[in-house]
């Protein structure tokens, strides 16, 4: 599969505005490799497409969110699960990173995502 996708993605590249980022979205139930296969896909890309793996773990809602939602007990209990997913702020950060102007965006990290102090992961977002 990956060989096949990193095909298809290469010919996307060689058609696509060469200075805003190309982004493909990878999507699975939880478990189902995706992060896995984001990162093979990334091998395959390397010598020819400057690709990165960008994961949506970072844009769960916090503890801290979590615990004023009606539903508190069961949110935190549940943290991962598809309602404790914060899908406007992903909409955002993709935003801006496909047209924004800023030379970097810092998007929240799977530490982030647990309640770590430690500091977002910054994407690149002009191509070099």
């Amino acid at each position: 599969m990956e060989p096949d996708a990193a095909n298809i993605i290469k010919q996307l590249a060689k058609i696509s505005n060469p200075s805003r980022p190309l982004m493909v979205g990878v999507v699975g139930i939880p478990g189902s490799g995706k992060s896995t296969s984001c990162e093979i896909l990334a091998a395959f890309l390397e010598d020819e497409v400057d690709a990165m793996v960008m994961p949506m773990d970072g844009y769960h809602y916090s503890l801290e969110q979590l615990a004023t939602f009606p539903d508190a007990d069961d949110k935190i209990y549940r943290r991962g699960a598809t309602d404790t997913f914060d899908p406007a702020s992903l909409a955002r950060d993709l935003e801006r990173i496909a047209h924004g102007t800023e030379d970097e965006i810092y998007i929240p990290d799977l530490i982030m995502r647990w309640g770590s102090s430690s500091k977002p992961a910054c994407i690149p977002t002009q191509q070099a």
